[in-house]
């Protein structure tokens, strides 16, 4: 529990490594050359191996997501000793653990680190945990890695001169939630932090808000912050003038949620 302390997931990863290796702390390894020096590292004494093992087993009382038994650990007797975490304004949902051997890291959210609303650790990120494990466990049954070369059509993205513009953020017919407090006269927003738009198209593109232009910031980004809670229609026009619409739901939240 870090309370409102900030930490990297790099070093989240170093813990939970040392805690998988009975208390030793070693460096990541991002390279093969780091690997190998990783190999010949004795390690950094943490904590002692009988506190390491005695947290690790705690750890593996959380309970499982909902509906979650993976099949390969639990027959390893192998159970994954694992920590949700949700950041202040459910921008963040975290689920670290250690299994098999293996530190595993799963971070959940928005790109532009937007609030999402009642999204935690525990119902975003834990069951990706688990599947990240599940296929740990059984190597034999991952696929080759593609090489960019032999990506398959339907992964290639194609920007052709006779691209179609479209809305990537926000997505059609959807809720748009947004940390902002509401003023109980007026109903008005202010926003804490601006909705990032994304599109894609030939540049330069224009959006429109209700029919109303978006500046653009001097990234050549395009940010929204909604005047009210309710429904809008947001435009997209590329250079070439094709152009793609969504349809929208904005909320507020009030950025208070599960630490």
């Amino acid at each position: 529990a870090l309370g409102g302390e900030g930490i990297r997931l790099d070093d989240l990863a170093l813990l939970y490594a040392a805690l998988g290796d009975h208390g030793l702390s070693k460096p990541l390894a991002y390279t093969a050359e780091d690997e190998q020096a990783r190999l010949r590292d004795g390690g950094t004494r943490l904590m002692r191996a009988e506190a390491a093992d005695k947290i690790v087993a705690i750890l593996r009382e959380t309970p499982a997501p909902a509906g979650r038994l993976p099949g390969p650990l639990m027959r390893a007797g192998n159970r994954p000793a694992f920590k949700t975490g949700t950041s202040y304004g459910y921008r963040d949902a975290l689920a670290v653990g250690v299994a098999g051997g293996y530190a595993v890291m799963v971070w959940t959210g928005r790109p532009d680190g937007g609030a999402r609303a009642d999204q935690t650790g525990r119902e975003a990120a834990a069951p990706l945990l688990f599947d990240v494990f599940d296929q740990l466990q059984a190597p034999s049954q991952l696929p080759a890695p593609l090489a960019p070369a032999r990506a398959p059509v339907a992964l290639k993205s194609l920007n052709g001169p006779d691209s179609r513009a479209s809305i990537l953020f926000p997505p059609k017919n959807t809720t748009v939630y947004v940390e902002a407090s509401v003023s109980s006269g007026t109903g008005a927003l202010k926003v804490a932090r601006p909705l990032k738009l994304s599109a894609r198209g030939q540049r330069p593109i224009t959006w429109y808000v209700d029919g109303q232009p978006l500046p653009e910031d001097v990234n050549g980004d395009f940010s929204w912050e909604p005047r009210t809670e309710g429904f809008y229609d947001l435009t997209v026009v590329d250079a070439a003038g094709h152009s793609d619409k969504s349809h929208v739901r904005v909320k507020a939240i009030d950025g208070s949620g599960p630490q």
